[in-house]
């Protein structure tokens, strides 16, 4: 039955489909709502050239109904350069503002994972990223973060602005993040929104006994919650002095 809803999973996503919402019984755990992303992942037959961080805010855990964040792959080919004009899926829930960090040099699993001061070297880059957020079942929301796991953590691509070499790595809890949609202010946070510091949804990811090649690109979760976008509309993230980034969508 697993491999059946890797299978709907994984059309769903290559063919812009919704399927219905997978059974309780699919995702009734933390082990095998991640068995099930990792099986939609080898259907796809993709390496993720990244991951995806997801409820790493107080708020957002609450919405998920979890008590820690999750995780989900991102794909080179649903990441896009900052002014991409972009077809919403069909399963689309809105945009979400993120600092993304790139990793420099490998970083293979160990137990215990690494700490910010370990992964402030390793960062060897700060991507203001812009994360195209969609689910691929028939949900009224986005449902918990185990269906959301098991969904691929409900990623469906990335737009990046420029890297910020050397990276701001410190300042990052620091930073203002505005979000706008047609010019117009729809939310505003900042680094520390995310677990207190992006580091530490980095820290958190290494510690799940996933592998990071050198420039895995880890978008480290919103700083400014979802913001809805319509066909036509566009989104900027706005990073103060680290840079912008925007999306149009189609």
């Amino acid at each position: 039955m697993a491999a059946d809803h890797a299978a709907a999973l994984a059309a769903a996503f290559e063919n812009d489909e919704l399927i219905a919402p997978l059974p309780q019984a699919a995702v009734a755990d933390d082990a095998t709502a991640r068995a099930l992303q990792a099986a939609v992942i080898a259907r796809l037959g993709a390496a993720p050239t990244g991951w995806k961080i997801g409820a790493t805010s107080v708020e957002a855990q609450r919405l998920m109904a979890t008590t820690e964040p999750f995780y989900g792959p991102v794909f080179g080919a649903h990441v896009w350069a900052d002014g991409a004009i972009v077809d919403l899926p069909a399963g689309f829930r809105g945009v979400e503002c993120e600092f993304a960090l790139r990793i420099g040099a490998e970083l293979p699993p160990r137990p215990g994972g690494y700490g910010v001061e370990q992964l402030v070297i390793a960062v060897d880059a700060v991507v203001p990223a812009l994360e195209l957020v969609a689910t691929r079942q028939r949900l009224d929301g986005m449902g918990d973060a185990r269906r959301a796991t098991a969904d691929l953590g409900l990623d469906h691509g990335l737009v990046l602005a420029p890297p910020l070499m050397p990276p701001p790595t410190r300042e990052l809890a620091g930073a203002g993040v505005v979000a706008r949609v047609d010019g117009v202010e729809v939310a505003r946070g900042s680094g520390a929104d995310v677990l207190g510091h992006p580091l530490e949804a980095v820290a958190w990811l290494t510690r799940q006994g996933i592998r990071l090649p050198a420039g895995t690109l880890v978008a480290t979760g919103a700083c400014t919650g979802l913001v809805p976008l319509a066909p036509g509309q566009s989104a900027e993230g706005d990073f103060g002095p680290l840079g912008r980034v925007r999306v149009k969508a189609a």
